[in-house]
């Protein structure tokens, strides 16, 4: 639905249910909020999950990981919020998936740093007080992040596209 705006699609899927039962509901008021927060944007894809993907058959240290990302895909996983994660166990609730996210120790700036250059903020309840440990990188597996040796061969949680 490239082009659209995405009220257009929840509209869509509003008017397939019946309508009158979302009124009487909490539901509603997600909906407005969905409006709030999304009608003077447009989207080319109107699935967040479209832009993540696990790369379960490919075994890589968390390194190898990360430079078959930016050959082949845009980066590894980046969680900066609590709603961003939650978001992302929904769309992936087979949880039984696990693979690299994309977590590093930067010596440069002496901080847990994303891939793609920013400070980890948001750290999942993951204890981030072990500092200047660059063996350890993080892993995402049954729907949480996990230390794990960044040179052992697991899969990996990839960012494929722009789409949002």
């Amino acid at each position: 639905m490239a082009g659209r705006y995405i009220i257009d699609n929840i509209r869509l899927v509003l008017d397939l249910l019946d309508y009158s039962d979302l009124i009487s509901k909490n539901s509603f008021s997600l909906f407005l909020d969905f409006q709030k927060a999304f009608d003077s944007r447009e989207h080319d894809a109107c699935c967040w999950c479209e832009k993540y993907v696990f790369v379960a058959d490919l075994k890589k240290s968390w390194y190898f990981a990360r430079k078959h990302c930016e050959q082949h895909y845009i980066d590894l996983l980046q969680l900066t919020s609590e709603e961003e994660e939650n978001f992302f166990k929904e769309c992936w609730n087979d949880q039984w998936k696990e693979g690299w996210i994309g977590i590093y120790w930067d010596r440069n700036k002496n901080a847990w740093t994303w891939s793609g250059g920013d400070l980890v903020t948001y750290d999942s309840d993951l204890d981030l007080s072990e500092k200047d440990d660059h063996t350890k990188n993080v892993l995402w597996t049954n729907g949480k992040w996990e230390w794990k040796n960044g040179e052992d061969l697991v899969g990996m949680v990839v960012i494929k596209s722009d789409l949002i």
